[in-house]
């Protein structure tokens, strides 16, 4: 429910302000149990992780998971809900189903059942274009009804990669890795809530916020770049504005990017460079709903020890600059290491 709503329903709701510098520690405190049960963790997000638990036998799996959600209520009084399977999109199912505050383990021999009974909206990376192109062809989106197409129809509809991929999930065949390591390919920090200008001195200082988060990672991780992106969501003409509070709403992504002579990690120089990107965009004012800022090309300086829990949480830097207007870094990921594994979703 949207929160206007739920004021019209309750005028005397309190509705609490995000506190982003608690909710950063909470989730390394999140984090920091995950690995005591197990090493092999990909973070999703700052509150959800897969863990490969291979190393607990199948036999263990329910008593180690309540040891786990025990534990992490105990020491950071936050409920968890736990799926676990013998691949990542089972254990994802799993877990909605699990929730609130519950677990769920599925055996592999079921898998093709388990998946029978969700939409296919529920699969990772299945988004409102593929739900459309579906329903236009087989006249449904639940799982269950898709099975009767083919292989090479999903294909026609999606390309050969995601076909394949999408035919193999409805059958509940997943064979995306774990990630469990991370090697930083850019650097970069976004904010798309609470945005709202009157003047392009107001941009301008937005933009410089930006950049000043950027610059202080690069900082952080001890690294240069050598190309600089400036993103801006812009309100599409005639397009709603969001029921949501300060939502963007129906926006258009806008970027421009600039290849530089040397590799750089200054403040001044990435702030100019900035401008003259947010110039050249020449979008209103009071069109913005959004923006970003994006170094890559990076030039390892030094070795880089990257912690893969920290790079879903933003550094002190980003809270004290923006208090809740943070959205957080951009990362890439490194190429997946290769494992046959129990996954667990949490």
């Amino acid at each position: 429910m949207l929160v206007g709503e739920a004021q019209k329903l309750c005028p005397d709701l309190v509705v609490l302000k995000c506190d982003f510098v608690k909710y950063e520690r909470v989730s390394v405190e999140f984090h920091e149990i995950l690995l005591k049960y197990s090493l092999l963790v990909e973070c999703v997000s700052a509150d959800e992780s897969y863990l490969d638990v291979t190393c607990w036998g199948w036999d263990k799996v329910c008593h180690y998971s309540e040891l786990l959600r025990t534990e992490i209520h105990q020491k950071i009084g936050c409920t968890v809900s736990i799926g676990c399977g013998n691949n990542k999109l089972i254990a994802r199912l799993a877990t909605t189903i699990a929730k609130p505050n519950n677990a769920l383990f599925v055996p592999s021999h079921i898998n093709e059942e388990f998946v029978e009974q969700f939409d296919i909206g529920n699969i990772p990376g299945v988004g409102d274009a593929t739900m459309k192109k579906v329903q236009m062809h087989a006249g449904s989106t639940k799982i269950v009804e898709l099975k009767s197409l083919s292989r090479g129809e999903m294909i026609d509809m999606f390309g050969n990669k995601k076909g394949v991929k999408i035919y193999e999930n409805i059958r509940g065949i997943d064979r995306t890795e774990l990630v469990i390591g991370y090697t930083r390919k850019s650097v970069g920090t976004q904010i798309s809530w609470g945005v709202r200008f009157a003047t392009l001195a107001q941009v301008l200082k937005f933009v410089y916020g930006l950049v000043q988060i950027v610059a202080n990672k690069l900082k952080d991780c001890n690294r240069m770049g050598k190309k600089v992106t400036l993103k801006l969501l812009k309100k599409r003409e005639g397009g709603n504005e969001s029921k949501k509070f300060l939502n963007p709403g129906d926006i258009i992504p806008i970027s421009r990017s600039k290849l530089l002579v040397e590799y750089t990690d200054s403040l001044e120089t990435l702030q100019e460079e900035a401008e003259k990107l947010l110039l050249e965009l020449d979008i209103n004012a009071t069109d913005i709903r959004g923006g970003g800022f994006y170094v890559d090309k990076l030039n390892p300086i030094a070795t880089e020890q990257t912690n893969f829990i920290t790079n879903f949480v933003s550094t002190e830097g980003d809270s004290a600059y923006f208090s809740q207007k943070r959205k957080g870094s951009k990362v890439k990921s490194a190429p997946k290491k290769k494992r046959k594994i129990r996954q667990m979703s949490i």
